[in-house]
């Protein structure tokens, strides 16, 4: 084997960081090897090091400017850095050079898109799926690409691609003898709903739960156990059933069908979107939370980041830094402002690791009272104004019907859509989007303007409803 071999291989199966020391060591050997370098820079890409990467194989493309696999890896490179004009030009070379490499229809399509130009990206994936028509990847992409759209008919349909993509194991484990549900009536029967996805996924879709109830019998609802507590009580569901990994459902039941596939066989529109349930509260958790929080300050909750093994979490994350902005805003305003963080995971660290960069403000560290939903659903029902990024939180917020304001990358989660300031899935959310990739400043910076004019606007109701109470005999 080929030491150019034995990297491939190395990184084939996994080994990412020793494929990169025997592409470095031919390099040393020879600094012209451009295929050393191109396996480099893709291996640098895989490893995170997106801007080593595109280094690298900038270097190739100087030399190689005609050859489209060249191309097509700078491409993919820059479009994993956000730089989606630049990939639009290289994935275009390489479509043209070579028009029947899939991968390269289905990015541009995916980069025009994220540049706001839906309908290319549209026209790429349908002209891609005449000659692909059962392809996980291409179907999965034109799905999202409708959803965000508003094309809910034709985007939920395509949305059972996800069964097909590679992650289906780590959506949900198990598989089930029992018929899919097609959402016909079902009296007398048993309806098994399971939770895919991540704890927003069952927050947002958990809505359809009375549709799917009202056209049968029994409804087992099976969700993980850091989200069980929203659902104690819940009318539509007769069990609620805890997720394992390791183990499938040992409850008795006729049909069965993933949280997420409700929409299709319930065949939901905007025009018929239901509004969500409203999640049980503790009342321990909640009289906690009203002692420690004081009446005469404007409560805000900060969540600033998502879970770092989320695909797109570099995109929709920002830091507790880029929020200073907001942090600032009280000291100069005097509106009694409190902050109370909810950030959990590592981002939490970020709290001690300041270095002096996040201005005094009056935070509270909330995470050790946080041990599930159940306690946040608590916390954010108390709190006068949850500010969060696309994650959890802002699900949660929005089916508690609390005020939510929602910091969205320049290209969000298909839910979101690409223009609204609103939301049709929760009417108390208010979207900051960013213009800019990789700019958090424009959309806090509108932020911060909106807190003001709101905490001062809530802080004279609060003074005028005190001097009224003064008044009464």
């Amino acid at each position: 084997m080929t030491d150019l071999a034995e990297g491939l291989a190395l990184k084939q199966s996994g080994h990412t960081e020793a494929a990169i020391k025997v592409f470095r060591k031919l390099l040393q050997e020879d600094e012209n090897n451009l295929d050393a370098r191109h396996h480099l820079g893709n291996a640098l890409i895989s490893a995170g090091q997106t801007q080593a990467g595109i280094r690298e194989l900038e270097k190739v493309y100087q030399k190689r400017p005609a050859d489209p696999l060249t191309a097509y890896n700078l491409g993919c490179a820059l479009f994993v850095d956000q730089q989606f004009s630049r990939a639009l030009t290289l994935f275009s070379q390489t479509v043209r050079q070579l028009p029947g490499l899939l991968p390269a229809r289905v990015n541009r399509g995916l980069t025009l898109h994220a540049l706001n130009r839906p309908q290319e990206a549209l026209a790429d994936f349908y002209l891609a799926l005449q000659k692909h028509p059962e392809d996980p990847t291409l179907n999965w992409n034109l799905a999202l690409t409708l959803l965000s759209q508003g094309h809910y008919r034709e985007g939920w349909a395509g949305y059972e691609w996800r069964w097909r993509q590679n992650t289906r194991e780590r959506n949900y484990p198990h598989k089930f003898s029992q018929p899919l549900w097609d959402g016909r009536p079902f009296p007398g029967k048993t309806l098994l709903v399971y939770s895919e996805q991540g704890f927003g996924d069952a927050i947002q879709f958990a809505r359809f739960l009375p549709l799917a109830k009202a056209r049968g019998g029994r409804l087992l609802f099976e969700c993980r156990r850091e989200t069980a507590p929203l659902f104690v009580g819940h009318p539509a569901i007769d069990e609620q059933v805890i997720f394992s990994f390791s183990r499938a459902p040992q409850a008795t039941f006729d049909l069965q069908i993933p949280l997420l596939s409700l929409p299709r066989v319930l065949e939901i529109e905007l025009h018929n979107l239901p509004q969500p349930n409203p999640p049980a509260l503790k009342p321990d958790q909640s009289r906690f939370w009203r002692q420690r929080l004081a009446a005469d300050h404007f409560n805000i909750g900060l969540v600033w980041a998502g879970q770092p093994t989320h695909a797109n979490d570099r995109q929709r994350s920002c830091s507790l830094k880029d929020l200073a902005p907001l942090l600032r805003a009280d000291p100069a305003h005097k509106l009694n402002l409190a902050f109370f963080s909810l950030q959990l995971g590592e981002a939490r660290a970020q709290l001690t690791e300041s270095n002096g960069s996040i201005p005094d403000a009056d935070m509270v560290d909330c995470a050790p009272w946080l041990r599930d939903f159940g306690d946040s659903a608590a916390l954010i029902n108390e709190l006068d104004l949850l500010i969060t990024v696309d994650t959890a939180a802002a699900h949660l917020g929005g089916s508690l019907g609390r005020p939510v304001w929602v910091l969205l990358s320049s290209v969000p989660d298909w839910r979101w859509f690409r223009e609204r300031r609103d939301s049709p899935w929760y009417p108390s959310l208010h979207l900051f989007r960013q213009r800019r990739p990789k700019d958090w400043t424009e959309p806090i910076a509108q932020m911060t303007d909106a807190l003001i004019q709101l905490a001062g606007e809530t802080q004279l109701c609060r003074q005028r409803h005190q001097l009224q109470r003064k008044a009464e005999p």
